[in-house]
């Protein structure tokens, strides 16, 4: 049995050394995040799913695809795992959703936003990195002007609050990245949570605004955080530009492997995205 555990944990860290060598890392602030004493970029726990915990030093990290090297900038999507502000799903709502993306002809980065708890400092931390890639698009081959957020959960929730801002940074800018706008060209909410309040409407900082980036949202009417049916009728409201798919069935944190019928999400999602490549 003890050989066994062994080999199962080589194994992991195996595919885990697999997982780090197809990405790019980068600390998203040159010094502290705002209002953070330490730098920690958490600590990675592994099994049949990675978790990140206790981030204080955001990280984000580039997939190295082919899509890096053409001659024309591609769009890029910011891909943001899941786990209620609490913790990060790291591989399942995360690497593995920039890599399929990635293949269908965007730049892909995977954001380590700051938890736990810190639902105003991921937000912040989103602001700087889209304004990050904004100011480095050369660099990174990326359209400026098509750059888009998808999110599982909580990171679902937090893409709906960058689609919906109002473009006014909660942060005293510290460099000329800060000049440049963090408003998201498109979003994708799946599974989102936390965006309704009790009386089944829009919190106050998930309010629609006119000017919202197109969102494509999807849920199933099995989900315990079910909010994406309300949160769309006030998008239809505001006359707002969105595409909302539910399902009957599916629960909540499949990723990319939920059972018939969500398993047709993603498919779905790659059609909507088409009108932004």
């Amino acid at each position: 049995m003890q050989r066994g555990h062994l080999l199962i944990s080589l194994l992991l860290l195996f595919f885990t050394q697999i997982c780090f060598s197809e990405f790019v890392r980068y600390n998203l602030w040159p010094d502290f995040a705002p209002g953070e004493t330490t730098k920690y970029p958490g600590t990675y726990e592994h099994g049949q799913r990675t978790f990140v915990r206790n981030v204080t030093q955001p990280q984000f990290f580039m997939y190295k695809s082919e899509q890096n090297r053409k001659n024309e900038p591609s769009p890029a999507v910011i891909v943001l795992p899941g786990g209620g502000y609490e913790f990060l799903t790291f591989d399942a709502e995360g690497t593995e959703v920039a890599a399929w993306l990635s293949k269908h002809g965007f730049i892909t980065f995977v954001l380590n936003y700051r938890v736990p708890r810190k639902m105003d400092g991921a937000y912040q931390d989103m602001q700087r990195m889209i304004s990050y890639l904004r100011t480095n698009a050369a660099t990174f081959n990326i359209n400026p002007n098509k750059i888009g957020v998808i999110g599982f959960s909580a990171g679902g929730h937090l893409a709906v609050r960058m689609a919906v801002s109002d473009g006014k940074r909660t942060y005293e800018p510290i460099d000329g990245v800060d000049k440049q706008s963090f408003l998201p060209n498109f979003a994708l909410p799946i599974y989102p949570a936390f965006l309704l309040d009790d009386k089944k409407k829009p919190t106050s900082i998930v309010q629609p605004r006119i000017g919202s980036a197109p969102m494509f949202i999807e849920q199933s009417l099995d989900d315990p955080f079910l909010c994406a049916v309300d949160y769309a009728k006030a998008l239809k409201e505001a006359k707002l530009d969105y595409e909302l798919v539910i399902y009957e069935k599916g629960g909540h944190g499949y990723g990319l492997h939920g059972e018939y019928p969500v398993s047709q999400w993603p498919e779905r999602a790659l059609k909507w995205l088409s009108r932004f490549l």
